[in-house]
């Protein structure tokens, strides 16, 4: 095994979610013209610029290294050393597939609500497609009621035509 471990690539992440959304969210506003909103979202901004320091502080980096072999040594490093008073953690990241970059603030959580609410959701349409089905049964056996099956043959050969 190599021990050659030359970076190719970094790539840091940023605890910066809650402003990104506030960003898009103005953008919209001014897209639809709501320039009161427009302030409020400004005064949020300018709320979250306050600490930018955590803003601009990196939560995570992806490295990627040159060799496979690299990546294995990576994961079997343990140490005492401290980088913005965080320990050193090294975990294999998933294929780039799998991940969606967008939706990485959310957690577990988050989804399981979500789950929930589909859920929920589907339960209500489910009901009410029963509910119909049921209704359009139920009127047409009345409509049968009120005018039943009526054997014209036999009434002909009773009374003729």
């Amino acid at each position: 095994m190599s021990t050659n471990m030359a970076v190719a690539d970094l790539v840091f992440s940023y605890n910066n979610s809650k402003l990104i959304h506030a960003l898009r969210d103005r953008g919209q506003n001014i897209a639809l013209q709501k320039f009161d909103r427009v302030q409020q979202t400004d005064e949020e901004i300018n709320v979250l610029f306050r600490d930018f320091e955590s803003l601009t502080r990196p939560t995570a980096v992806f490295v990627t290294f040159e060799e496979e072999d690299a990546t294995i040594i990576a994961k079997k490093i343990v140490t005492e050393e401290r980088l913005l008073e965080l320990p050193f953690k090294f975990k294999q990241a998933s294929e780039p597939t799998d991940i969606i970059w967008e939706n990485r603030h959310f957690s577990s959580a988050d989804y399981f609500f979500r789950q929930m609410i589909a859920y929920i959701v589907i339960g209500l349409l489910l009901f009410g497609s029963f509910a119909f089905i049921y209704k359009v049964a139920r009127t047409s056996a009345e409509i049968a009621r009120v005018f039943p099956r009526v054997d014209c043959e036999s009434i002909e050969e009773t009374y003729g035509s």
